[in-house]
């Protein structure tokens, strides 16, 4: 049975990516045709949020898409900052 983790990317929710602070761990790219990707958010920068959220309105995107390094920690979770001195690893990602 193939899993999420079968295939080259994995979908993350735009609610997740807005969560994340400071420079991405990985590119997140947007997806064009069924087998085509083009980053949009490339790894070491910070997420452009209002660019985010233009993509969300303009185009109705709700998920964007991480390359399911297998070697990598973007595999199977994404940091995410939740307040001042706390940080949670969010173990699934909203498909």
């Amino acid at each position: 049975m193939a899993t999420i983790f079968d295939s080259e990317f994995i979908d993350v929710s735009t609610t997740v990516l807005e969560r994340i602070t400071g420079p991405l761990p990985f590119n997140v790219s947007i997806r064009r045709t069924e087998n085509a990707y083009t980053v949009v958010f490339p790894k070491g920068e910070v997420l452009d949020v209002p660019r985010l959220k233009k993509y969300q309105d303009t185009k109705g995107i709700q998920s964007l898409y991480v390359h399911n390094d297998r070697a990598g920690r973007s595999r199977t979770c994404i940091p995410i900052h939740c307040g001042q001195d706390s940080d949670v690893i969010a173990d699934s990602v909203p498909v």
